[in-house]
């Protein structure tokens, strides 16, 4: 369940990407920064709404948790590093919208950005899933 939730949220933040892109495909954000807002206000309030947008998320996913009865994700102390997990992935994962949006010259170049993500994410998995079976099939022959 943990592989398909971290799969799940990889796509939260290239759909974050459209915004920035679209923001600077309509001149919106020269508008803001030539009317006088602070480059890194800016971003501090891009990287707020997109963090808020993404723990409405993460509000969800602890709902399907209890709706389904998975204890171990829910029960005592699992619980709160649950949250603390999903908050700092968060955190990292919020960074890489605000970084690459200057790879993209329109919104539906972020379709990139989402494959690359899924591309990466299941790389990951792969990764972790050998790294899982690999010792135990050197045990086996010993």
């Amino acid at each position: 369940i943990s592989l398909c939730v971290i799969f799940a949220l990889s796509f939260v933040p290239p759909s974050f990407v459209m915004f920035l892109i679209q923001e600077r495909a309509t001149g919106a954000k020269h508008q803001q920064l030539v009317c006088g807002v602070n480059p890194v206000m800016y971003w501090l309030a891009h990287y707020c709404w997109d963090m808020c947008n993404y723990m409405i998320t993460v509000v969800f996913v602890i709902i399907i948790f209890y709706a389904f009865g998975e204890d171990v994700y829910t029960s005592g102390d699992n619980f709160s590093a649950i949250v603390v997990m999903f908050i700092l992935h968060g955190y990292a994962l919020l960074i890489v919208p605000c970084d690459s949006f200057s790879l993209f010259l329109n919104a539906t170049s972020v379709n990139a950005a989402l494959q690359w993500q899924c591309y990466r994410c299941l790389y990951l998995l792969l990764a972790k899933t050998l790294f899982i079976i690999v010792p135990r099939i050197g045990k086996r022959t010993k």
